[in-house]
């Protein structure tokens, strides 16, 4: 199985003598607005291969309902710039529940060919509120909705497919006031586990922070969790603990469960007033895209959470960041001695792909035995210099066209960063420290 290694922290790192660990934060790309005064919120953002389109739903307040009460709306484009510039063609959804919805995440499911959806329902009437799922050929017109728990998730309700452990997921919080984040899960999109805890809120000092939602995207391999913290006014004996900005932190996973921070808190910073944004800031979505960037989506809002909200201004949009493929964190180096060494990995077909940026330096690659000792034509000084910087660049050998001979060795790779970023390395393998183990994603030996 395809295996991605980004250097969010020194998991998989034997040594990285002379680098520094660098992150990054995505930038601005715009907002969607649909030529309406309706709050946008919770977004599904994904390309779709089925329509070779990108794929916008969100949610807007049903006429007359207020903000709780929605229905869904579907952009799509053939850019993601054709969003921020006003070119998404918008089309209405049918088969959902006519008294509203709420916290809805779509996703396309290759293993089925359907479209599936996960949210809320019968949201007019919060005693009588509760967790569906429903599907779709199309994307746009849903059937067979479908009660699979009896309370209600007051959040955006994330659904994915774990390829990993074969099941359906959904992040959600486990009743309406409850600010830690649970999972439930299903092999076959009918049966469903009961919620199960994944996180819980630390203490902060002089705010009560609350987890609000978890946004799942995978992308490439790579299971990235938008975090959204709520960060609460605990100062005031009013009791509502509804009061406060929102923001990300970004985590990660190799599993599709359990999430690991990667040290970008928050994930965004949020804009000066007046921008959306600048009070609460929930990118849900990651996506990455065919010319080499990973877009993220959500929604922005201009006042705070629990504020009243205003009848004659626009404050909430959706919005668009974006950062190259697998930017949010590099190691960095700065001359020949600046070195990045892997623990020990079974090689299992001779595909070794890179991403890294020498637009200024210079980039090459080894491949050591076990123990950390040299093999022959694999050394730095065979590797054909790199420079430049690519996505997904091929690493050869000057005298090794194939690299058929590392397929079943215990290796370790070794990366030297002469004025150059390395943000990740992708081949087929599992580790194998000891003893060989499962996969990256199950540490069980063999």
């Amino acid at each position: 199985m395809k295996t991605k290694l980004c250097f969010f922290d020194d998991y998989y790192i034997a040594a990285r003598p002379g680098t520094v660990r660098r992150r990054f934060q995505p930038k601005k790309l715009g907002e969607f607005y649909d030529g309406t005064d309706r709050l946008q919120t919770y977004t599904s953002f994904f390309y779709d291969h089925k329509a070779g389109k990108y794929r916008l739903y969100y949610e807007v307040p049903k006429s007359g309902a207020g903000t709780e009460v929605r229905e869904l709306i579907l952009a799509q484009a053939d850019r993601v710039e054709d969003f921020t510039s006003g070119k998404a063609e918008l089309l209405s959804i049918t088969g959902l529940d006519e008294n509203g919805i709420h916290g809805c995440s779509v996703m396309w499911d290759e293993k089925t060919g359907q479209y599936l959806l996960a949210g809320n329902f019968r949201a007019n009437d919060r005693t009588a509120r509760c967790m569906f799922t429903a599907r779709s050929e199309d994307g746009i017109s849903f059937f067979d909705m479908k009660q699979i728990y009896g309370d209600y998730s007051d959040t955006y309700n994330s659904l994915y497919y774990n390829r990993h452990t074969e099941e359906y997921v959904i992040t959600m919080r486990a009743a309406v006031m409850d600010r830690r984040i649970a999972v439930m899960r299903s092999k076959d999109f009918e049966a469903w586990s009961q919620p199960e805890i994944i996180l819980h809120p630390m203490s902060a000092q002089g705010e009560g922070m609350q987890y609000y939602a978890l946004g799942v995207s995978e992308a490439d391999g790579v299971f990235y969790g938008l975090l959204w913290r709520f960060m609460t006014d605990i100062g005031q004996a009013d009791f509502s603990d509804m009061g406060g900005y929102m923001e990300n932190d970004l985590y990660y996973s190799h599993d599709g469960i359990h999430f690991s921070p990667t040290g970008l808190s928050p994930v965004a910073q949020r804009p000066l007033p007046p921008e959306y944004g600048c009070s609460q800031l929930w990118l849900l979505n990651v996506c990455d895209t065919a010319d080499g960037r990973t877009i993220l989506c959500g929604g922005a809002s201009r006042i705070a959470h629990g504020s009243s909200y205003p009848k004659d201004d626009k404050f909430c949009n959706t919005v668009f960041y974006e950062i190259p493929k697998d930017g949010f964190v590099a190691v960095e180096g700065f001359g020949k001695s600046s070195i990045v060494y892997t623990k020990p990995v079974l090689m299992e077909s001779d595909d070794i792909f890179v991403n890294y940026n020498a637009a200024r330096g210079e980039f090459a690659m080894a491949v050591l035995d076990a123990d950390g000792g040299a093999i022959a034509g694999y050394t730095f000084d065979d590797c054909i210099p790199m420079c430049g910087c690519a996505t997904d660049a091929p690493v050869a050998w000057r005298e090794k066209e194939s690299r058929e001979s590392l397929v079943g060795k215990r290796v370790r790779f070794a990366f030297r960063l002469n004025s150059a970023l390395l943000w990740s390395v992708s081949f087929n393998g599992k580790p194998y420290l000891k003893k060989v183990q499962n996969s990256f994603f199950d540490a069980r030996s063999m």
